[in-house]
């Protein structure tokens, strides 16, 4: 089989690969607007991406940069705030801020000192699987602090689930769960995670999540 075949072969793969990759961030996105449907008056207000600060910036070069820049959904989180915060740049207490964080692969692995994580070195992805982690950030005092560069880019998240993490400057409370997206198979398994989620970190955080 000559070069330009195998190339034909493997270029084809490429693009069911991305085929199957548009199918799939479909599908999160339908299962975070599911999410954040199941608490009361929230609005979108920022989302990251883990590995690229801006998430494949248009006003630079891509080839100069991380070639993982140009997939900022493989880990990523998107930020909600209750309507009635019209300022970004303060907290008060009872305020809260929702956090849904997707992780595509917990198999990957960020080698460091500015180095392109390499997909050879990732645990294989059979043992490897899908996230949606949800989180609630709780404000127990009132700041003049950014919602974003103020507190999430500050406070560090739980690692364990209904794991309380408290803060006192800035004055929160963090609280979170994680779920395999494979158990998310349809609607109902989507509001049951939401509801479970809003359970669990109402009685972590002792107030009543909507």
């Amino acid at each position: 089989m000559s070069d330009e075949l195998d190339l034909g072969i493997a270029l084809a793969d490429v693009r069911k690969a991305y085929r199957l990759l548009w199918c799939y961030q479909k599908r999160v996105f339908d299962i975070l607007r599911l999410i954040v449907s199941e608490f009361d008056d929230r609005r979108f207000y920022y989302w990251r991406s883990a590995h690229t600060d801006p998430p494949a910036g248009s006003g630079s070069d891509p080839t100069e940069r991380w070639t993982w820049d140009m997939l900022p959904m493989v880990e990523a989180s998107y930020l909600y705030l209750q309507r009635g915060v019209f300022d970004p740049n303060s907290t008060q207490p009872g305020q809260w801020m929702l956090e849904v964080k997707v992780t595509s692969d917990t198999g990957f692995k960020d080698p460091g000192q500015g180095r392109d994580p390499d997909p050879e070195d990732f645990a294989a992805a059979p043992q490897s699987n899908s996230s949606i982690s949800i989180y609630a950030w709780y404000c127990t005092g009132a700041t003049t602090l950014n919602w974003f560069y103020g507190v999430w880019k500050r406070l560090v998240r739980p690692e364990i689930d209904g794991e309380l993490v408290e803060s006192a400057a800035p004055p929160f409370r963090v609280v979170g769960k994680t779920f395999d997206i494979a158990t998310l198979i349809d609607k109902d398994a989507v509001r049951a995670a939401a509801s479970e989620f809003k359970t669990m970190a109402s009685k972590a955080l002792g107030v009543a999540l909507v």
